[in-house]
């Protein structure tokens, strides 16, 4: 399924506010998110610049498709990022992650993952996302998400629900995929939840800087 919301926007600027290529972090290295595909395949763990973490498992595929920015003041001397809205793009193709997004109060920001059935909006909170061949499904842990299927479908699904999204085998109906939501048991979320907390408790652990005109994260642990 293509990506919803995969925007290809060329850099421009404003007064002392430029729309450029965000960055992640991955084992204390920066790298920027350019026209390069940055593909994941082992556990690692991601912090991007515009507040979202991802652990991707072992044996999963993830890739990092865009991130852009606003960022004010690139130009002076060194000192604490700020950003304005963003665009994120994504994919998992198969196997498991877990997510952590801080949100976004710009109207203009969107944070998308993407799987083989499903676009999935983040708009605050924790996820785990697990991917196969035949079916796709996704906890809300906390905070909400919307999910995009086929002929502008749309669910939005909030915490202790998680969305299902499966190959349909049933001949006579249209849809090529079965899209939905469903209640998720209190000790499933509960130990998912926990599981995730030494990624929740991450977060803050990069502080994002300009330096040199460049988006660079530092650890402040």
């Amino acid at each position: 399924m293509l990506n919803l919301f995969l925007v290809l926007l060329m850099p421009i600027s404003a007064a002392c506010q430029t729309f450029t290529n965000g960055v992640y972090v991955k084992n204390g290295v920066t790298f920027e998110v350019d026209k390069k595909i940055h593909q994941v395949t082992t556990q690692e763990t991601l912090h991007f610049s515009n507040g979202l973490i991802v652990k991707v498992y072992t044996n999963s595929d993830f890739t990092v498709n865009s991130l852009f920015q606003e960022v004010y003041d690139i130009d002076k001397p060194a000192h604490t990022a700020k950003f304005g809205g963003s665009t994120f793009a994504a994919t998992l193709m198969n196997g498991s992650a877990t997510v952590v997004y801080n949100g976004s109060t710009n109207e203009n920001s969107s944070c998308v993952i993407s799987t083989p059935m499903t676009d999935l909006e983040l708009y605050k909170g924790t996820f785990y996302f697990k991917v196969t061949d035949n079916r796709v499904i996704v906890f809300v842990l906390d905070g909400s998400l919307k999910s995009h299927g086929d002929k502008k479908k749309e669910n939005t699904v909030t915490a202790g629900y998680a969305v299902l999204a499966m190959l349909n085998d049933i001949g006579i109906l249209e849809d090529k995929i079965s899209l939905g939501a469903e209640k998720v048991k209190v000790d499933t979320i509960k130990k998912l939840s926990d599981d995730a907390q030494d990624i929740v408790k991450s977060k803050g652990t990069y502080l994002f800087i300009i330096h040199d005109g460049k988006t660079v994260g530092v650890n402040i642990n």
